[in-house]
């Protein structure tokens, strides 16, 4: 067996992962979904704020934006309940991870698709608002290359969180998967050991009583010549 990488205790990927390959996928997937998770937390947060301009104008934050950090907020509990690259990993605890970021993507697609179109409030609300706040600020510039301006960054910003939410999405579901398949492995090595075991043991059972048979045929024969020299 390879040693024990230094600065680890056996009960991480960082041990594991050297005993078997697939441990190093495992360890793989934590790393990239802890960076796709401070990705789109932080985006989230930049979007929220990007809400919070319609105050300006007498707007109240929408409710989306509201539940969308709340979901962010559970994200990460799951996340640290999960306990990811442990012998203590939960696997419900990671499928509800995976649920409670897919409940925040659809939530971000429903919210960006009535914001663009105006079912929820005026088309581009925001970017409108920014544009006519620095009417005077940007006085070298259209109005028109002001609007299309702001409203090019808030879609990149809510196509950027799309695209990181469904990539911690599908890395997620991946190590779902691949923990899935090491749960039914182990589970199939157990059954074969106590198959194995329950096999053996008659042998040895066996193995015990022929000593003691032979045992009693030696006392028996014993016996025998004993009785036959005290009659001659």
């Amino acid at each position: 067996m390879a040693p024990r990488p230094q600065g680890t205790d056996g009960s991480d990927h960082a041990y594991r992962m050297v005993i078997e390959q697939r441990y190093q996928r495992m360890a793989d997937f934590k790393h990239v979904i802890v960076r796709l998770i401070a990705t789109h937390v932080v985006l989230a947060l930049a979007k929220a704020g990007w809400t919070t301009l319609g105050m300006l104008e007498g707007y109240a934050i929408p409710v989306h934006a509201l539940g969308m950090l709340l979901g962010e907020a559970m994200v990460v509990g799951a996340y640290v309940a999960a306990r990811l690259g442990t012998v203590k990993e939960s696997l419900g605890a990671l499928k509800a991870f995976n649920l409670l970021q897919a409940s925040v993507a659809a939530t971000h697609v429903l919210s960006s698709w009535g914001y663009y179109t105006g079912v929820n409030a005026v088309p581009h609300l925001y970017a409108t608002i920014v544009t006519r706040r620095t009417a005077g600020l940007l006085s070298g510039f259209s109005e028109d290359f002001v609007q299309q301006t702001v409203q090019g960054f808030e879609l990149f910003l809510d196509f950027t969180l799309g695209v990181f939410l469904l990539l911690a999405i599908k890395i997620s579901h991946d190590m779902i998967k691949e923990k899935m398949e090491l749960k039914k492995e182990a589970a199939n090595k157990g059954a074969a050991k106590r198959a194995a075991d329950a096999s053996a043991a008659p042998s040895a059972a066996a193995a015990e009583e022929e000593p003691a048979e032979g045992a009693e045929r030696r006392v028996t024969a014993k016996a025998s010549m004993r009785a036959r020299r005290r009659m001659a």
